[in-house]
Protein backbone atom coordinates (compact mmCIF):
# COMPACT_ATOMS: atom_id res chain seq x y z
CA UNK A 1 0.00 0.00 0.00
CA UNK A 2 2.76 2.53 0.73
CA UNK A 3 4.45 2.20 -2.10
CA UNK A 4 1.83 4.01 -4.51
CA UNK A 5 1.75 6.98 -2.59
CA UNK A 6 5.25 7.58 -1.93
CA UNK A 7 6.23 8.61 -5.43
CA UNK A 8 2.96 10.96 -5.38
CA UNK A 9 3.16 15.15 -4.61
CA UNK A 10 0.18 17.05 -3.14
CA UNK A 11 -0.94 20.19 -3.22
CA UNK A 12 -1.40 22.50 -0.11
CA UNK A 13 -2.42 20.81 2.43
CA UNK A 14 -0.04 17.99 1.18
CA UNK A 15 -0.44 15.90 4.74
CA UNK A 16 -4.35 16.42 4.44
CA UNK A 17 -4.69 15.72 0.82
CA UNK A 18 -2.60 12.45 1.33
CA UNK A 19 -5.52 11.14 3.85
CA UNK A 20 -7.77 12.10 1.55
CA UNK A 21 -6.50 10.13 -1.20
CA UNK A 22 -6.07 7.13 1.14
CA UNK A 23 -9.39 7.21 2.18
CA UNK A 24 -11.10 7.39 -0.88
CA UNK A 25 -8.10 4.73 -2.82
CA UNK A 26 -8.28 2.40 -0.06
CA UNK A 27 -11.30 2.56 1.95
CA UNK A 28 -13.77 4.00 -0.16
CA UNK A 29 -14.36 6.88 1.92
CA UNK A 30 -14.28 11.02 1.08
CA UNK A 31 -13.10 13.07 3.49
CA UNK A 32 -12.18 15.69 0.34
CA UNK A 33 -15.17 18.41 2.20
CA UNK A 34 -12.74 18.95 5.15
CA UNK A 35 -9.68 20.57 3.32
CA UNK A 36 -8.91 24.10 4.03
CA UNK A 37 -8.86 26.36 0.87
CA UNK A 38 -6.36 28.94 2.24
CA UNK A 39 -2.40 28.40 3.18
CA UNK A 40 -3.00 29.24 6.84
CA UNK A 41 -2.03 26.70 9.24
CA UNK A 42 -4.71 27.82 12.11
CA UNK A 43 -7.41 27.37 8.52
CA UNK A 44 -5.56 23.49 8.52
CA UNK A 45 -5.90 23.56 12.51
CA UNK A 46 -9.67 23.99 12.22
CA UNK A 47 -10.13 21.39 9.44
CA UNK A 48 -8.70 18.93 11.69
CA UNK A 49 -11.24 19.76 13.83
CA UNK A 50 -14.05 19.79 12.24
CA UNK A 51 -13.57 16.34 10.52
CA UNK A 52 -11.96 14.71 13.48
CA UNK A 53 -12.31 16.50 16.86
CA UNK A 54 -16.01 17.37 17.51
CA UNK A 55 -16.54 13.75 16.06
CA UNK A 56 -19.82 14.59 13.55
CA UNK A 57 -18.19 12.80 10.77
CA UNK A 58 -18.00 9.20 11.83
CA UNK A 59 -14.10 9.82 13.61
CA UNK A 60 -13.57 8.71 17.30
CA UNK A 61 -10.26 9.12 19.11
CA UNK A 62 -8.53 6.05 19.71
CA UNK A 63 -5.39 5.38 22.76
CA UNK A 64 -3.70 3.34 20.32
CA UNK A 65 -3.64 3.23 16.79
CA UNK A 66 -4.67 0.44 13.32
CA UNK A 67 -3.97 1.08 9.76
CA UNK A 68 -5.71 3.61 8.19
CA UNK A 69 -6.35 5.91 10.98
CA UNK A 70 -5.82 9.09 11.33
CA UNK A 71 -2.39 10.32 13.01
CA UNK A 72 -2.82 14.06 13.94
CA UNK A 73 0.81 15.60 15.08
CA UNK A 74 1.54 18.89 17.00
CA UNK A 75 4.83 19.79 18.35
CA UNK A 76 3.85 22.50 20.52
CA UNK A 77 0.68 20.83 22.08
CA UNK A 78 -0.85 21.91 18.67
CA UNK A 79 -2.22 20.24 15.95
CA UNK A 80 -0.07 21.21 12.60
CA UNK A 81 0.31 18.13 10.83
CA UNK A 82 -1.34 14.39 10.09
CA UNK A 83 -1.08 11.58 8.75
CA UNK A 84 -2.08 7.99 9.13
CA UNK A 85 -0.63 4.92 10.88
CA UNK A 86 0.36 2.20 8.94
CA UNK A 87 2.11 -0.85 10.10
CA UNK A 88 3.42 0.37 13.03
CA UNK A 89 4.64 3.71 11.51
CA UNK A 90 2.77 7.32 10.01
CA UNK A 91 2.61 7.75 5.74
CA UNK A 92 2.37 11.62 6.09
CA UNK A 93 3.03 13.98 3.32
CA UNK A 94 5.31 17.19 3.57
CA UNK A 95 5.51 20.23 1.16
CA UNK A 96 7.85 18.28 -1.31
CA UNK A 97 7.71 14.45 -0.59
CA UNK A 98 5.46 11.61 0.78
CA UNK A 99 7.42 9.54 3.78
CA UNK A 100 6.80 6.49 6.32
CA UNK A 101 8.25 6.90 9.36
CA UNK A 102 8.46 4.34 12.43
CA UNK A 103 6.10 5.20 15.09
CA UNK A 104 9.61 5.63 17.13
CA UNK A 105 10.73 8.40 15.22
CA UNK A 106 7.34 10.03 15.22
CA UNK A 107 7.38 10.20 18.97
CA UNK A 108 11.27 11.68 18.88
CA UNK A 109 9.85 14.58 16.50
CA UNK A 110 6.32 15.01 17.52
CA UNK A 111 5.15 15.93 21.36
CA UNK A 112 1.29 15.65 20.49
CA UNK A 113 -0.10 12.67 18.92
CA UNK A 114 -3.63 11.47 18.24
CA UNK A 115 -5.29 8.45 16.70
CA UNK A 116 -8.53 8.96 14.70
CA UNK A 117 -10.71 5.57 13.94
CA UNK A 118 -13.53 6.42 11.40
CA UNK A 119 -16.92 3.94 12.14
CA UNK A 120 -19.18 3.58 9.59
CA UNK A 121 -21.87 3.68 12.35
CA UNK A 122 -20.98 6.71 13.95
Amino acid sequence: MIEKYLAKHYEWPPCWQLVADVYVNELGLCVDDYTPKTDSMRDVANAFRLALHDNKHGFAQQESANNYDVVLLGKNKKVTHCGLYYNNGVLHSLRNMVIWQPLAQITDTYGLIEYYRYDRNN
